[in-house]
């Protein structure tokens, strides 16, 4: 028998995070949920109750837009560092040219024909 014949590939299991997209899109969702059922829920207490803790709704949505506002410094900076990223590779490309000629570029060899004199 080969060596490892009985081995088999460990595959990586996908999490939720990777199927919805990665997890600022994972917790977007969960914001975007909680944020309706705590509005649906506050509206069935003012109907039955017909006032509403106005301290409890102000603190729901200052911790949702919190959150929102950390994942945007967050992904912000993640872009910031890639454009930095990005930019540098360009400039290391941008200076390879110089020292090397281009590849597509036909290597030409000017040889300086010698002409006869016309005069003897």
């Amino acid at each position: 028998m080969k060596k490892g014949a009985h081995e088999h590939k460990k595959r990586k299991r996908k999490t939720l995070a990777d199927r919805a997209g990665g997890t600022m899109n994972l917790i977007l969702i969960f914001i975007g949920i909680a944020g309706v059922l705590f509005t649906v829920t506050m509206i069935v207490i003012f109907w039955v109750k017909l006032t509403v803790p106005d301290v409890l709704i102000t603190c729901f949505f200052a911790a949702l837009f919190g959150e929102c506002g950390a994942m945007s410094i967050i992904k912000s900076i993640k872009i910031r560092n890639q454009d930095r990223a990005w930019q540098k590779e360009d400039e290391a490309q941008a200076q390879q040219p110089a020292l090397q000629p281009p590849e597509d570029a036909p290597a030409t060899t000017e040889t300086k024909e010698e002409t006869p004199d016309e005069n003897p």
